[in-house]
């Protein structure tokens, strides 16, 4: 069936959005991290667990209202000792363990990862099990151990994962083992740490990940079996398995595809190294995840190697590393993601790199980062200086770049003329994507921002090249520069005539701009239908007026020549959020079809990952271009209305391919298409993501 993608600005988040928002202090102290897919925890040390990015789920899961992803830290619960995100792709569970030994157990639940007899989906954490000490969640089940030393298990079981010696999965926690000191799971094989030092392995055995060379007869083993001893620690990849001997030597076997073994070699794709092999000396934790590891060294070093397509090993580059090569310094604590990572320094710092499309760094952006960078206290807004009423939508204009640091404080203070600049500087720069070059100067200030405005002709002085920078600006100024800046971006408001009933009190060359500005919907009247053309303007209303013209520059238009079809016999909308949407294809083969009203020009493939050599295109008999990746097929005859872009694929790839298609549309909007088939479920993911 055809079905038209159209703009639909939806975001999903769990329990991060549902919960009471806190403020963290000016520097606060972090102890523990946790990396998922798409977000991010970490402990403070009070206890307060806090979180920032997204939970991708699909819609309809939960009938609770949803918000926008924190691109913040926000706390969501006190007292935890522990936390442990398991996720695969676009799909997460998270446990926590709260001093008093109470497990507590949110997201996703289809498998009844959440161990609390059911398979309905949690937003908020319900408490699970008691008398907990460790937790691990996989992809889709979860390893508990007790104060006994007894390990309990429950949820998705297909590949034995579980270990009670079947494939059924589990609604309720199951007890399967004793006398178990630690545990580790992130795909779909589990590890167990034994007291005695003995570490035992379960579940899917593909690449070897069991520590027994992988054969169709073995490719999943439902019943515990050791594989080595001597150790005191253990770490599971999605494809690989560490363990840390009390020698301080780090063992790895499994998957090796992109080096994560850190051994200097590579194996093909459903390959792997079935006996363990040493990788490096005197390391003291560990963390590994889909295709990368991190380890840290007794003298606080930090070292990461393998899969590094998101900049997620933290080396300042997107190359792979199939050696450890050294990223940081005093470090106490680390975590692996799906694609990015986080770390505690000695000080208590939170440190964070890697993929950040859904603000899972928590620096305020979806900026992603190839390099650690610093997650100060000032991240973890302090809104108590806002209205109620204002600090929902000050906390999404921070969190898009909106609010410079100096404004966000004080929120209910009159705005001055040299503030409102500001604003609209970061409004302008951060929607464009660029930054003012140019300078117009005033006599009476050397601020930067007033100086861009003026050359933009967006403000203008009192006289006598004066700006009187601390002045109160008012609310009909405020207006006023807003239309002006409008028009500067190229999204003009429209015309309009204000309809209030103190239009008397608008000075006369504000009247214009109070219409235009009223006409958008992006100021309205102080009640009774007054504008208080002169009254002051508060940071916080002149925050959330910036945020609102933020809104209606930022939404792609897809109201022109491109139009988005996923032609397959059976498929369905995976997910809708803010900035994307995204089906999945369920069959054998299928396309995905660009069509457009008129000619796109500058239209090019991005082969997300690895690159691609311009000698491999070639012509057909038909003198339509192709390209090949794999058995992808490309058409890239140019975009007309008669010949249509045509992507087609099949779901027996022998890879996990990860495809990005980029084009520039008749508007000059930025399109990117990505597609992702499961490496596990060989499920097809067309994602087209928003780019302004």
């Amino acid at each position: 069936m055809k079905r038209k993608i159209s703009t639909i600005a939806a975001a999903l988040i769990l329990a991060l959005s549902l919960l009471p928002t806190l403020a963290a202090p000016a520097e606060a102290t972090w102890t523990a991290v946790a990396a998922g897919n798409t977000t991010s925890y970490a402990i403070q040390a009070d206890g307060g667990l806090w979180a920032w990015g997204v939970n991708e789920l699909e819609p309809g899961y939960y009938d609770d209202v949803m918000s926008d992803p924190r691109l913040y830290p926000v706390r969501i619960l006190d007292n935890v000792t522990a936390v442990s995100v398991g996720a695969w792709y676009t799909r997460g569970h998270t446990k926590a363990i709260t001093a008093d030994g109470g497990l507590w157990a949110w997201g996703e639940n289809r498998y009844g990862q959440l161990g609390d007899g059911t398979t309905t989906n949690r937003p908020n954490p319900v408490r699970v099990l008691d008398n907990v000490t460790a937790v691990s969640a996989g992809a889709y089940h979860t390893l508990a151990i007790r104060t006994d030393g007894s390990l309990y298990v429950w949820g998705w079981n297909s590949w034995g994962q579980l270990g009670d010696g079947t494939t059924t999965d589990r609604h309720l926690p199951v007890r399967i083992m004793e006398d178990v000191a630690a545990v580790s799971t992130s795909g779909f094989h589990s590890m167990a740490l034994r007291a005695d030092g003995s570490v035992w392995v379960w579940g899917s055995n593909n690449n070897s990940r069991l520590g027994v060379q992988a054969t169709a007869q073995n490719e999943q083993n439902p019943v515990p079996a050791m594989v080595m001893d001597g150790v005191i620690d253990i770490f599971a990849g999605v494809c690989h398995s560490l363990a840390l001997r009390n020698d301080g030597s780090l063992w790895g076997w499994g998957g090796n595809r992109w080096g994560q073994l850190g051994n200097g070699t590579v194996t093909g794709w459903n390959e792997g190294v079935s006996s363990p092999v040493r990788i490096m000396e005197n390391v003291s934790a560990v963390s590994a995840h889909e295709g990368y590891t991190l380890a840290i060294r007794t003298d606080g070093s930090l070292y990461a190697w393998g899969w590094n397509s998101n900049g997620q090993l933290g080396d300042g580059t997107t190359a792979n590393r199939h050696s450890p090569v050294r990223i940081m310094e005093n470090v106490t604590a680390v975590s692996a993601g799906q694609s990015h990572a986080l770390a505690v320094r000695t000080d208590g710092s939170l440190w964070a790199w890697g993929n950040n499309t859904f603000g899972q760094l928590g620096d305020g952006t979806t900026t992603s980062k190839h390099n650690p960078i610093r997650i100060s206290g000032q991240t973890a807004l302090d809104l108590t200086g806002a209205s109620p009423w204002a600090q929902e939508d000050v906390a999404r204009a921070i969190a898009a770049g909106l609010v410079p640091t100096a404004l966000q404080s004080a929120y209910t203070q009159p705005a001055t003329r040299a503030e409102f600049a500001a604003l609209a500087v970061a409004l302008y720069e951060t929607a464009i994507g660029r930054t003012i070059a140019g300078r117009e100067y005033f006599t009476d200030t050397t601020d930067v921002n007033v100086q861009k405005m003026a050359y933009l002709g967006v403000v203008t002085g009192i006289g006598n090249n004066l700006f009187n920078p601390t002045g109160q600006i008012t609310r009909e100024q405020a207006a006023v520069l807003l239309s002006r800046l409008a028009a500067v971006i190229g999204q003009p408001f429209p015309t309009g005539v204000p309809t209030f009933a103190d239009n008397a009190s608008l000075s006369s060359w504000a009247v214009d701009g109070v219409g235009q500005a009223q006409a958008a919907g992006i100021m309205g009247g102080v009640g009774e239908n007054r504008f208080a053309p002169h009254d002051s303007f508060t940071r916080e209303q002149s925050i959330i007026t910036v945020l609102r013209m933020f809104d209606t520059i930022n939404v792609p238009n897809t109201s022109t020549a491109v139009t988005i079809q996923v032609d397959f016999s059976t498929d369905e909308l995976l997910s809708q959020h803010q900035n994307r949407h995204e089906f999945v294809h369920v069959e054998e083969a299928g396309y995905l079809i660009i069509s457009t009203d008129m000619v796109i020009t500058d239209f090019e493939f991005v082969w997300v990952g690895n690159s691609f050599d311009l000698a491999d295109w070639d012509v057909d008999e038909d003198d339509e271009l192709y390209f090949f990746v794999e058995d992808v097929l490309y058409s890239v005859a140019e975009l007309t209305p008669e010949v249509p872009f045509m992507v087609r694929t099949w779901a027996d790839w022998g890879i996990m391919p990860r495809i990005g298609i980029s084009f520039t549309d008749a508007n000059g909007v930025a399109r990117y298409f990505h597609i992702q088939q499961s490496m596990m479920d060989g499920l097809l993911r067309i994602t087209e993501f928003f780019v302004s």
